[in-house]
């Protein structure tokens, strides 16, 4: 069974969480690139989706990934999924699934070699289940965390692209509003 994630809940000091600086996405094999670009960490917004074969709930988010890939287009947004081989899936498995998927799967797809990138997010996130993504905004900063599938999600990336988002500012007026 795999778990789907929840939005990050306060977190220690150390971890990773929204608002804070994204890791980068060094140490990846590209397993499908748009074009010759490769997104990186404060270059426009990103959405960094952790999936695997095996995950049913993470193979129905793969077309709604690809909408949102066409409907900002690369100049506005990137996505990538990332993976890594486990005991269910081996680098040749997620290699072929991604062929198979074809244009379905229209979004960039890095194979995490190593396990350095699933370090970095997931673990420092205090994330295990799958599917989790990840919204970055443009100065680099995490903006939400958690599943494909909440509402929320579609909303506060629609606005992180139109740069009219920032984790911070919604937090304070929140907390301004509750104080009224």
């Amino acid at each position: 069974t795999v778990a789907l994630a929840a939005p990050m809940a306060l977190a220690a000091k150390d971890d990773l969480k929204v608002g804070a600086q994204a890791p980068g996405l060094a140490g990846h094999t590209w397993v499908k690139q748009l074009e010759d670009e490769s997104p990186s960490v404060g270059d426009k917004p990103l959405v960094v989706e952790f999936w695997a074969t095996w995950c049913g709930p993470c193979k129905r988010s793969i077309p709604h990934l690809t909408k949102l890939q066409d409907k900002y287009g690369l100049d506005q947004l990137s996505v990538v999924g990332v993976t890594q081989p486990d005991d269910a899936q081996s680098k040749s498995d997620v290699k072929r699934f991604v062929q198979r998927q074809g244009n379905r799967m229209e979004y960039f797809v890095a194979l995490d070699d190593d396990g350095k990138i699933h370090k970095d997010w997931m673990a420092a996130a205090k994330q295990n289940g799958i599917p989790t993504v990840f919204i970055v905004g443009q100065e680099g900063r995490i903006q939400y965390i958690g599943s494909p599938f909440d509402r929320r999600f579609d909303d506060i990336l629609a606005k992180v692209v139109r740069g009219r988002y920032d984790h911070k500012t919604v937090t304070a007026a929140k907390r301004h509003l509750d104080a009224i």
